[in-house]
């Protein structure tokens, strides 16, 4: 079309479905055959203005540590850029996925043009993901992943990379009693050779190290030697960190005024002194596994001076796992694994009652409760 009423261009003056027709010799400039079927109809639809949306897509799959070890604790990151000609409508989210662990981050509204690092931070083990053994898995990056605002493109919010695992920092091989073997307190010479003959190269070695207190000024020498000696004859250790035996009280290390719910001040002493029982390792290749307790036994190491129901207890004993738990996996070392302290065998199932919670002094508990 050349020329017409406006020239040689249709300007819709408004949106919707129109028929072009199409007429050719539309004046009979000269005889045909056929005068009938020289026209041809067709549909356009004409729409709105271009609305401005944001496009967000990722340009960047990270994590740390950058090489990561089975059973060490993972964050994935995504570099996000906002590729679109508006601002993204709501908060700008990351999915990430490997095999069957799933978590997220999330940031402000991104600006057109705008890039942002995201982090992972929400999921299981508080946006955390622990790698079960070695290998090479692969991470999916999807942001804007539950479609929190309309984009220019949807088909483009997904990133995948290849993250490997490795266990250079890992135990050696499992001995032949792939259960290990554990000892009643700090161990000894003797029982250490006994130990290695039982559970071989690589096995494993548990020691109880009763004795942190609110006054602990470190991890103590025969608990160090205990590490030490473990380590040093090719084993892995693990450690029961507790108070000292007999202590009836453990509610009462709770920070001041914290209705016995926060226990960082004592979970810092439980950091101090795992701190320098890796620093103790005989050898770079094995782990250390750090409990938070030694089977706590409800009953009588959880007294207090007056009697309060079992709910309330509960409550206080996974807050202080809680908070040790949370001040050990600060340490970055990647020989280190934490683990919440086992309950004590029956010792959740029914209390009797029980004193001497001070010296010369007796009290009614919870007698013959079922927890």
């Amino acid at each position: 079309m050349d020329s017409g009423t406006a020239g040689n261009r249709w300007v819709p003056s408004s949106t919707g479905t129109f028929t072009v027709t199409a007429v050719t010799d539309d004046i009979n400039r000269f005889p045909e055959s056929d005068e009938n079927n020289n026209t041809r109809s067709a549909q356009v639809t004409v729409g709105g203005a271009p609305q401005p949306q944001a496009g967000v897509v990722v340009t960047e799959v990270s994590w740390t540590p950058a090489q990561p070890e089975a059973g060490q604790a993972v964050q994935f990151h995504a570099r996000v850029v906002n590729q679109g000609t508006a601002v993204t409508g709501g908060i700008v989210g990351v999915g990430f996925g490997v095999g069957v662990y799933y978590g997220w981050g999330f940031r402000a509204p991104m600006q057109p043009g705008e890039t942002a690092l995201i982090s992972m931070t929400g999921g299981p083990s508080n946006g955390r993901w622990f790698p079960p053994s070695t290998g090479s898995l692969q991470v999916t990056a999807n942001v804007d992943d539950i479609n929190r605002f309309p984009e220019s493109d949807e088909g483009n919010n997904t990133r995948q990379a290849m993250v490997t695992v490795g266990g250079g920092g890992g135990p050696g091989p499992v001995g032949p009693n792939k259960f290990g073997i554990g000892m009643a307190g700090y161990g000894n010479s003797t029982l250490y050779d006994r130990a290695r003959d039982l559970v071989g190269e690589g096995g494993w070695v548990l020691a109880i190290c009763p004795e942190i207190t609110l006054a602990n000024t470190g991890a103590s020498e025969d608990c160090k030697g205990a590490v030490r000696e473990i380590t040093t004859r090719g084993q892995n250790v693990i450690v029961r960190l507790a108070p000292p035996w007999g202590n009836q009280m453990i509610c009462h290390d709770a920070d001041p005024g914290s209705n016995r719910l926060r226990y960082p001040l004592f979970a810092a002493k439980y950091k101090m002194v795992v701190e320098q029982l890796l620093a103790a390792m005989g050898g770079p290749q094995r782990k250390l596994v750090a409990q938070t307790g030694n089977e706590l036994n409800l009953c009588y190491e959880w007294e207090s001076s007056e009697e309060y129901e079992w709910t309330t207890m509960a409550h206080e004993v996974a807050a202080f796992q809680r908070d040790v738990a949370d001040a050990l996996q600060t340490l970055t070392d990647s020989r280190l694994v934490v683990v919440c302290a086992p309950l004590a065998p029956g010792g959740a199932g029914r209390c009797v009652p029980v004193g001497d919670a001070s010296p010369g002094a007796t009290h009614p508990r919870t007698s013959s409760r079922r927890w």
